[in-house]
């Protein structure tokens, strides 16, 4: 089966694990966010530049070349292409930029993307569908390369 078969599959309970997992991501980059404030460390004007190329970075690189930030990770899903691989640099990019307009938490906290997640039939957000990623429960995966291996019958043949 390929992403998309797999991704038609699910309900609406998809839309609240990656909700979780957006959150969760969220949370950790804010304590980073934080960590200057609390250790009383003088910080500049540019550092939230700095903050916004370290989100960037992390969702580019976790997403692109493992599939999975810290927050998928916990809840079980991952970022793959249509063939089921991590995505590579480029689509995590596309993904992470639009990210920026779906997922903002002072714009409505990823409301937008949840609209459009639960809207699509292959439960994409407007990143997933221009990247052509999906957003999968890592169990199918698995499930799915495990009907992919050949049985005993087969190395018999």
């Amino acid at each position: 089966m390929t992403a998309e078969q797999i991704a038609q599959k699910y309900t609406w309970h998809i839309v609240i694990t990656r909700w979780f997992a957006c959150w969760f991501d969220l949370i950790i980059l804010f304590l980073l966010f934080l960590i200057p404030l609390i250790l009383n460390i003088d910080i500049s004007s540019d550092f939230f530049g700095i903050w916004i190329i370290i989100a960037c970075l992390y969702y580019t690189i976790c997403e692109g070349y493992f599939g999975c930030t810290l927050g998928k990770l916990i809840s079980g899903i991952r970022v793959v292409d249509n063939e089921l691989n991590s995505p590579g640099f480029l689509k995590a990019l596309i993904r992470t930029i639009f990210r920026f307009i779906e997922v903002n938490p002072i714009i409505a906290g990823g409301i937008p993307a949840g609209i459009i997640v639960l809207t699509s039939r292959t439960r994409q957000r407007l990143g997933d569908r221009i990247a052509q990623t999906y957003v999968l429960r890592i169990d199918d995966i698995i499930e799915n390369y495990k009907r992919q291996l050949p049985t005993e019958e087969k190395f018999h043949e």
